[in-house]
């Protein structure tokens, strides 16, 4: 036996992914809800770093030219290294 989804609840929920997702587009800086779960999944490990104001500025820059958080584009510039120097 397959369940289904009710066509009325398919509709509403359609309905309000397209309101979140136009609200997102029209003011990308909002906050999330306060219901809202953040998670980050298969990552346990944090890694803290020092950088001197100068050097944050810059990644910070470049991550907003990206529309990407500063961490994200930080973490994407590490791993890029580390696998460039494993395939040397």
């Amino acid at each position: 036996m397959t369940k289904r989804l009710d066509p009325k609840l398919a509709r509403q929920l359609q309905d309000e992914a397209v309101r979140a997702e136009a609200a997102a587009d029209a003011e990308p800086e909002a906050d999330f809800p306060a219901d809202a779960s953040i998670s980050w999944p298969n990552r346990s490990r944090m890694l803290t770093l020092r950088l001197r104001q100068s050097e944050y500025d810059a990644i910070q820059r470049a991550a907003e030219q990206r529309h990407l958080p500063a961490s994200t584009f930080a973490r994407s510039l590490l791993l890029d290294k580390l696998g460039d120097q494993h395939a040397s």
